[in-house]
């Protein structure tokens, strides 16, 4: 049986759908399942509207795209829109790397920066990061005991870690 609900309820939209479809000023911005909705918005309205998102302003280059001098990896068959390219990266995607970690792999893209906030939400903590090339980026860790023995406090230096895998380009304007 087909059924329609409006709902500005993105929660309800993904949980409870098999397709949803987003509007913005009054024309279907994308429809797709929830999951491809939140994994590969067409732009930046959506990926904002649906979850949380970080954007790096992106430029071209003869190896592909960059965050100023740092050539963005992305997972192989990556398509990227052709106009007005910014790299999305949700919070949960990131990862700070620690000095116990593995040397840090050729294939993930790495950045550097300096935690501006810190934020306790219960069952995750929340982070801000302005990296070098000065844009902030938002990290969220899980609220478990083995991460809060990594808590990186306000001014501390890090180094935060994305996976080709979850580099995802998207358009900056509809």
């Amino acid at each position: 049986m087909t059924t329609i609900s409006v709902t500005h309820d993105q929660r309800e939209a993904l949980t409870m759908s098999d397709r949803v479809a987003v509007f913005s000023n009054g024309k279907l911005a994308q429809i797709a399942t929830p999951s491809d909705l939140y994994e590969q918005p067409e732009n930046r309205f959506i990926a904002e509207f649906i979850g949380e998102s970080s954007f790096l302003p992106l430029q071209p280059t003869a190896d592909g795209f960059a965050y100023g001098a740092q050539i963005i990896k992305l997972a192989d068959g990556t398509p990227a829109p052709s106009t007005g390219k910014m790299l999305m990266m949700r919070p949960e995607r990131l990862r700070l790397v620690t000095d116990g970690a593995p040397a840090l792999a050729s294939d993930a893209n790495v950045f550097v920066g300096q935690v501006l906030t810190s934020m306790f939400q219960g069952e995750s903590l929340l982070f801000e990061v302005k990296l070098d090339g000065g844009h902030s980026v938002f990290v969220r860790m899980a609220n478990r005991s083995e991460n809060m023995r990594l808590l990186p406090q306000p001014g501390q230096r890090v180094t935060l870690r994305l996976e080709r895998s979850d580099a995802r380009i998207v358009r900056a304007e509809d």
